[in-house]
């Protein structure tokens, strides 16, 4: 008896983007839905672009796991992340593109040390 898989009808869910630096996004993931996986999930392929002007998008393909560390990005800069699932036979719809903006160098530290005061 043969298996037969094909690409991935439904996109990975709830996306999240949380900036852990002016320059660096972390990026989570879950998996699609089992019913619309259609087979084993060999990797993601990640297009990150920036949406306030004309850049070239990073694209991942084939990452293993549901979450991706990316530095480099600039600060006050929105980004746009869309992310599609793959099986063996290759990849499915991406998620709609979730987006957001950097923090300014300071901004994010600043936002740690009120809350670090406020805990006083």
């Amino acid at each position: 008896m043969s298996l037969h898989y094909s690409v991935p009808s439904g996109p990975p869910r709830n996306v999240k983007l949380s900036p852990q630096s002016p320059r660096t996004l972390r990026i989570s993931w879950d998996q699609p839905s089992f019913s619309t996986r259609n087979g084993p999930i060999v990797g993601y392929i990640l297009n990150i672009t920036n949406s306030e002007g004309p850049s070239l998008p990073l694209i991942y393909t084939r990452i293993r796991d549901t979450s991706l560390l990316q530095s480099f990005l600039f600060p006050y800069m929105t980004y746009t992340v869309k992310i599609a699932a793959a099986t063996e036979v290759g990849h499915g719809p991406f998620t709609f593109g979730t987006d957001t903006k950097m923090p300014e160098d300071g901004e994010l530290w600043h936002v740690f040390v009120v809350a670090a005061l406020n805990k006083l």
